[in-house]
């Protein structure tokens, strides 16, 4: 059947405001990382913005040509307005059953269709009241068993082979066992999670980025930042060697940027490892600088950094001969080229906002090339941030 779209005029505010991050969810190169974004302005939390996502996911897995047009399009397809008249539905009803025409759908998409519908009635977005397309589809026509979309790898079993203190606030802990012999990393700042041991229904897991993986030895190296009343934290400070965890992972990871331009690098303490397995990889004409924060001088790590690689260490505490700064404040003023880059930054997440506004609206960065992740948000244990993939 011939592609068929229309002008996106015909969707409502809300319904462009929508379809942007649904689109961006599917899109490529930094796209994604703009989704979570989009959905919170909107009003979503982060678990909502991880139920649209899976919502996505599972249309996509079920039906690759469904027709999610890119970001920025003017225009709407057929599929796309189908998907919303079912969103729409489901963001009027008071109750968990979806109306006939969505009857066929199987459980596990009818069931993200009534959650996703859900969290737009209680953010307060109303949706155009619209019928599907009869020459359409109301949404794939997916005959076959549909999966719930499975975010983990399998788990791994590992040991605790040592443990370092880099510094007085971070915990390095080294990883290994049989698990590992067919594991692999492809991209820097890739992340994994990290579960102690403990009932299955009871197990803690938290993300941590990969700072390290010797591919000869199979040994998995991974920071932890120390802080008061965390889990993870309170674990770093008794772990021993040849205590046992579980990881699932790896996902998300830095995927390179255009190598003509130059590229920003920003994060706070729990970012540094991230930021500290890309410089590794970056090629040595690339222009880079690189901002970090964290609590004092004694925080400070080493960086292996190519020659145009600048680092700029900003200390929140202060230091003898530095004032008290902060990531946010300290990048607003900085001098950076002109022309325009790309981004990589990880931080509290509203740090992270903050940045990511000041870098579109006044630094003149696009869209598509600023990658803006909360690592961790503040009053909330084990937050999830779309961006970090």
């Amino acid at each position: 059947m011939s592609r068929v779209i229309f002008s996106i005029n015909q969707c409502s505010p809300v319904e462009q405001r929508l379809l942007r991050a649904l689109r961006a969810m599917n899109w490529n190169d930094n796209w994604p990382a703009q989704a979570g974004f989009f959905l919170e302005e909107m009003g979503f939390g982060s678990s909502q913005v991880f139920a649209f996502n899976s919502l996505i996911e599972t249309i996509m897995q079920a039906d690759p040509g469904f027709d999610l047009l890119g970001p920025l399009s003017p225009f709407v397809s057929r599929d796309e307005l189908n998907l919303l008249a079912a969103l729409g539905n489901a963001s009027r009803k008071a109750s968990n059953a979806l109306p006939d025409v969505e009857d066929g759908l199987p459980a596990v998409l009818k069931s993200l269709v009534d959650t996703c519908g859900t969290a737009l009635r209680r953010a307060g977005l109303p949706m155009k009241t619209r019928a599907t397309l009869q020459n359409g589809k109301a949404l794939p026509p997916m005959t076959s068993k549909i999966l719930p979309f499975q975010g983990e790898s399998s788990m791994r079993r590992v040991k605790v082979l040592a443990l370092h203190a880099p510094t007085p606030r971070v915990r390095r802990i080294v990883l290994g066992g049989y698990s590992l012999k067919s594991f692999a990393v492809d991209l820097p700042a890739q992340w994994i999670k990290v579960f102690l041991p403990g009932p299955t229904e009871q197990q803690i897991g938290r993300a941590f980025t990969i700072r390290d993986f010797d591919t000869v030895k199979k040994e998995l190296t991974f920071d932890i930042a120390l802080h008061e009343g965390g889990p993870m934290s309170d674990w770093a400070l008794r772990a021993q060697v040849g205590d046992e965890l579980q990881i699932a992972g790896p996902r998300g990871g830095f995927k390179g940027v255009d190598e003509k331009s130059w590229l920003l690098l920003a994060c706070d303490d729990t970012g540094l490892p991230a930021i500290a397995a890309i410089v590794c990889q970056l090629p040595a004409h690339l222009q880079v600088q690189v901002f970090i924060e964290v609590a004092d001088e004694t925080e400070r790590q080493f960086l292996a950094v190519q020659p145009r690689v600048k680092v700029r260490w900003i200390y929140r505490n202060g230091s003898a001969d530095q004032p008290a700064e902060t990531l946010a404040e300290v990048l607003r003023y900085s001098p950076l080229p002109v022309r325009s880059g790309d981004a990589w930054i990880a931080a509290e997440a509203s740090t992270i906002r903050a940045i990511r506004t000041q870098l579109l609206r006044d630094r003149g960065f696009e869209l598509g090339r600023v990658h803006a992740a909360g690592y961790w948000k503040r009053g909330e244990q084990d937050h999830r941030d779309l961006a970090a993939g």
